[in-house]
């Protein structure tokens, strides 16, 4: 089909769909209103409301009546936010009747004491509001850690601060700010609990913590916190193969994680660590997630099909991970290594997880098959007989060849950054900016001069994660992953004072195992030049924040490509223009290929990071973000040459209709 027809279609496609969804909304903010009129906090309400879930016997109740917890996860954080009703209908479409949500205390206080529960994304109760409106219960696994492939887990940056830290533990310098995160999030969730009319049926205490440390006083904690704040559902824990049984909280159920490959062996498990308890797999996992070198994993339809019908044939409550998984937008993809560290692997942008819903909210084969298996072999009574209308996947297109004219190098980028000075090299979390909580996210330069030496050579003891060095702009040295005792030749020399430039970027900090405590990034030890060490620093924080991304589009120095001698480049932000014409903006993939390393904005929205390991070739571009006309696209690859990829004497990216993950890799044993 051409694009024009896709187009037109897709034109009356957004007509339809936007009348059918007005008239929803209408209802979903009619029953809001009604929920909102009553004050859903008071003793009173509380008194009137059902029965909430409770464990009896080897059976959960709800409204003292037999309930199946039949969940499916999805991140609101990692979903565009007007896309959230999309997901949801299609969840309750699917027969289930419960979403599970993790909260990502990074993103919820970026900085210390400064929160963030309103903005697009990260709009909390507004999630809570519209899943309720949908008829949905809510499972809320609010952590401190919650691993979720996200940065630290989930922890934020700034706690690394603290030299000493010990993260999921009593340590003070850890648990008060936990105190204090928990009591702005538990103010928020308080009033959405069932016992107060609203759609929160349990609540998660940590996460996996079984595999990471056994200090049943640190979960006893947690719990008294949870308890002090308001919080009176169901309390669980949940733990994977390796954690399962090794600790007990009182009082709270004990839950179990998952692949299909061995769901009978785990429910035995989990049936002799707890006998006479209903049995919850809290993630049954139907896909998996990719590293920056793999192949997309999947896990066969069948398979995911067979392994869910095996856990509803016993008994067993379930949450689908992931019914919907969405996406790493801008840096917040996490990463994995071994526990000393090692084989550091980041996680790419795509959280698409080979769910039964797409990244991009299309419907797979696997939706089908998941919900015909449901339908087939849930409790009579659990699924109703008429499911909700499914959405139609929003229209996809191509808008084309996106010419990239202008660039910005290096130099004139670091212009319109706040350096700081430092005698001695300092990690992005220790650096004096953002009130004092460091950097979490993107890239940094160290800047440093020496003289003319003749066989020089450069040692920085340690660097995180991408590291590239040049000297007077020309690149002498690149390498990737935890990298210790560089040592790098320096045959360069100007005669004179030479520019020394030192770039790291953070390509994720580890968001599982052991090595949490040490996930610094930039440079962590001293650099010296000839077994001399380098003081008196510049240091940039490139982070890429849209008000700054704003200002470089107006005000930096962009200059026309076609004058522009490529060789040996360094890293640059190029810019272009992604047309929009007269008809709605629709959702599209902007495609790398060709590309090295970097992240592309729209409109000063951060997509996320390509590189050219694969396997993701595109990415995702909500239509939210686009507007009718010109939409400035700028794209910062480290040291890509655009003449591989020039058309008409200038490099380009382009839109497509159609997202590509790669090559995939059929999921035959994991753990």
């Amino acid at each position: 089909m051409i694009n024009s027809e896709r187009n037109i279609r897709g034109e009356a496609y957004s007509w339809i769909k936007m009348v059918i969804t007005v008239g929803i909304l209408m209802c979903v903010f009619a029953y809001l209103f009604l929920f909102s009129s009553f004050e859903m906090t008071s003793d009173a309400n509380r008194i009137q409301a059902p029965e909430g879930l409770k464990v009896n016997g080897r059976n959960f109740t709800l409204k003292r009546e037999k309930f199946r917890i039949m969940s499916g996860s999805m991140h609101y954080f990692r979903i565009p936010f007007r896309k959230w009703s999309d997901r949801l209908l299609k969840l309750k479409a699917m027969g289930l009747n419960t979403v599970d949500i993790y909260i990502p205390w990074n993103l919820h206080e970026p900085e210390p004491g400064h929160f963030d529960f309103s903005s697009d994304q990260l709009n909390l109760s507004e999630f809570l509001y519209l899943l309720q409106g949908y008829g949905l219960y809510a499972v809320i696994r609010p952590g401190p850690y919650i691993c979720a492939e996200l940065d630290l887990g989930g922890l934020p940056s700034w706690l690394l601060r603290d030299k000493n830290m010990k993260l999921r533990s009593l340590y003070p310098g850890f648990i008060e700010p936990v105190e204090r995160y928990f009591k702005q999030l538990f103010a928020i969730l308080q009033p959405f609990q069932f016992s107060y009319g609203g759609p929160i049926i349990a609540f998660q205490i940590e996460n996996e913590y079984g595999v990471y440390d056994q200090d049943v006083n640190y979960m006893k904690y947690l719990k008294e916190i949870y308890i002090s704040n308001g919080l009176s559902e169901l309390f669980f824990v949940c733990d994977n193969k390796q954690g399962l049984g090794k600790y007990k909280l009182e009082g709270v159920l004990q839950t179990i994680n998952f692949m299909w490959l061995d769901a009978k062996g785990m429910i035995d498990k989990l049936e002799a660590v707890q006998p006479d308890k209903p049995v919850f797999v809290t993630e049954l996992w139907d896909g998996w997630f990719d590293h920056w070198g793999e192949n997309h994993h999947i896990v066969k339809t069948a398979d995911a099909a067979l392994a869910l019908e095996y856990v509803i044939k016993r008994g067993a409550s379930f949450n689908l991970y992931m019914f919907h998984g969405g996406t790493n937008f801008g840096f917040i993809n996490g990463a994995n290594a071994n526990n000393d560290g090692s084989n550091y692997q980041s996680t790419i942008t795509s959280y698409d997880y080979d769910a039964p819903v797409s990244e991009t909210g299309h419907l797979s084969q696997k939706f089908d098959e998941l919900k015909l298996t449901i339908k087939n072999n849930a409790p009579k009574g659990a699924v109703p007989k008429t499911l909700p209308w499914i959405p139609d996947d929003s229209p996809y297109t191509g808008y084309g060849m996106i010419k990239l004219t202008t660039q910005m190098d290096l130099s004139e980028i670091l212009k319109h950054v706040n350096f700081k000075k430092y005698q001695q090299v300092v990690n992005m979390e220790n650096l004096s900016i953002n009130n004092n909580a460091g950097q979490s996210f993107g890239y940094i330069v160290y800047e440093n001069t020496f003289q003319n030496t003749k066989d020089a050579t450069l040692f920085i003891e340690e660097a995180r994660d991408f590291v590239l060095v040049e000297v007077e702009n020309n690149i002498i040295y690149s390498s990737y992953d935890k990298l210790k005792n560089i040592k790098i030749p320096i045959k360069q020399n100007s005669g004179k004072e030479n520019l020394l430039r030192i770039f790291v970027e953070n390509s994720g900090r580890v968001n599982y195992g052991l090595d949490l405590n040490n996930q610094r990034k930039g440079l962590l030890g001293k650099v010296l030049l000839n077994n001399n060490v380098l003081t008196n620093w510049n240091i940039y924080p490139l982070e890429f924040k849209k008000d700054w991304l704003d200002n470089i589009t107006t005000n930096g120095v962009w200059k026309d490509i076609g004058n522009t001698t490529h060789g040996n480049l360094s890293p640059k932000v190029y810019k272009g223009t992604l047309y929009v014409h007269k008809h709605a903006p629709s959702d599209t993939s902007i495609l790398v290929e060709g590309w090295f390393k970097g992240c592309v904005f729209i409109n000063g929205f951060n997509l996320g990071r390509y590189w050219d390991r694969g396997p993701q070739k595109t990415l995702y571009v909500p239509d939210q973000i686009l507007s009718r006309g010109d939409n400035t696209l700028l794209l910062f690859d480290l040291h890509g040459n655009p003449s591989k990829h020039e058309e008409s004497g200038y490099p380009f990216v382009s839109s497509e209709y159609k997202h590509d993950l790669g090559e995939t890799n059929q999921i035959e044993f994991l753990i």
